[in-house]
């Protein structure tokens, strides 16, 4: 139980640490402050699946850091490629677009968007790990499956929330898929809540 409830933290804190680079990262890109991801609430699951399969995966090679540095561009590559593949196919719509960008495969993977995630993670597994690791270790077992507990109900919660949005959001808009549509979705997300609340 243990285990699980430590693996299921780890997933949540990067997906909020993914989260939090998007915002950074749109902010000084695009200087508009995007919520980005399909969900609602302040994570995004990629960050928090791909951080959890490279701890777990790379964690022989740690000692080698070209290798390591190799397999996460190509663990970092299927899984976003993955991804927006399997969400377009169930949503109908692109959750990003890289078209424009340079060295992309499909607008779904680009040079760009791999090597600030390859630099991220390899950061995260030499510097921001170690500490955290640490940090959740010192945790009673109890403790560590409360608050597992917490953040899994506020994941569902906010992933039947988000779906039901989405929903609601391709009833009233049809357009070409062609186009990241997260923008659009967050802007109906907050319009909706807040006819609501």
């Amino acid at each position: 139980m243990r285990s699980c409830s430590t693996i299921f933290i780890i997933f949540m804190f990067y997906a909020f640490l993914g989260w939090c680079f998007e915002m950074v990262h749109m902010g000084i890109t695009t200087r508009e402050v995007v919520n980005r991801g399909f969900l609602n609430g302040p994570i995004i699951p990629i960050y928090g699946v791909g951080m959890s399969l490279f701890l777990i995966l790379l964690s022989p090679f740690k000692n080698r850091v070209f290798l390591t540095t190799i397999l996460i561009v190509g663990i970092c590559s299927v899984l976003e490629y993955a991804t927006s593949y399997v969400m377009e196919k169930i949503y109908g719509i692109r959750w990003w677009d890289y078209e424009d960008k340079f060295l992309n495969l499909n607008g779904r993977i680009c040079f760009e968007t791999m090597s600030l995630f390859t630099i991220l993670a390899l950061f995260v597994i030499y510097f921001i790990h170690p500490v955290f690791s640490k940090a959740i270790n010192g945790f009673s077992t109890p403790i560590l499956c409360g608050v597992a507990l917490m953040l899994l109900v506020f994941f569902i919660a906010d992933w039947i929330l988000s779906n039901i949005i989405v929903r609601d959001f391709l009833q009233a808009h049809i357009e070409s898929i062609r186009k990241d549509k997260t923008p659009l979705i967050k802007d109906y997300a907050m319009k909706l809540l807040r006819d609501r609340f």
